[in-house]
């Protein structure tokens, strides 16, 4: 998935051995019709694939794919692994430079993400009871340019300006954490999965936006995306 691009990769994947019912089927309640028309916070934002018809790959997953710029591969497993580009056109949105990390783009998709795989929990034959999420950056340094994130909510479009701006440390990273399917709250995974990515990036954990905590709980707040027009 865009190997020689810059890139967010989200994926989710079982702890054991598992196989989705509905995959590869053509009814209209089938995880394989979600994924061509998965839920959204807005419209239009910054969505998973949709409108878009899965394409069977192999016998072994179902592919998603819009306009070049985000891919969604649903496996049989239920492994789920969703590649973002980061450009102008999508996560780095109106940075003629393709370099600076739109906020709302960044934690949008990401929840997007989350709230998928809450279906994808529901179409396994015997639901796993763990599932490793891993959140990846590619060629954050390509051809010797760093890519920034700025600190902070959009308060305007195209939103490239204000809040404390940091470096991607390295060209590539990666990060891993497991959580339990019983207790899986797709806005709390979402939270953890952006958490990582600004404390990469050098950031307080204050410097994330659209956040809110239930019950002690950090968790992205869906509700103030929502409200974004």
């Amino acid at each position: 998935m865009f190997r020689n691009e810059r890139s967010l990769i989200l994926a989710a994947t079982p702890m054991e051995s598992a196989e989705l019912r509905t995959i590869f089927s053509d009814q209209p309640d089938s995880i394989r019709r979600k994924m061509e028309n998965p839920p959204a916070l807005r419209g239009p934002g910054w969505d998973l694939p949709s409108s878009t018809q899965a394409e069977f790959v192999k016998g072994e997953l179902i592919r998603t794919v819009e306009r070049g710029r985000i891919v969604a591969d649903l496996y049989r497993d239920g492994t789920l692994v969703v590649g973002a580009k980061v450009d102008r056109d999508f996560l780095a949105w109106s940075d003629k430079n393709d370099l600076r990390l739109h906020p709302l783009a960044l934690i949008e998709v990401t929840i997007n993400f989350t709230r998928f795989y809450q279906h994808v929990l529901a179409d396994f034959r015997a639901t796993p009871a763990q599932v490793k999420f891993r959140v990846e950056l590619n060629n954050m340094h390509l051809e010797g340019q760093k890519v920034l994130l700025r600190s902070g909510s959009v308060q305007r479009f195209p939103a490239l300006e204000g809040g404390a701006r940091k470096e991607a440390p390295s060209d590539a990273w990666s990060k891993e954490f497991v959580v339990e399917s019983g207790s899986y709250n797709p806005d709390e995974v979402a939270f953890r999965m952006i958490r990582e990515i600004y404390l990469w990036f050098g950031h307080a954990e204050e410097a994330i936006p659209y956040t809110t905590e239930i019950e002690g709980m950090k968790v992205i707040d869906a509700a103030q995306i929502e409200r974004i027009r």
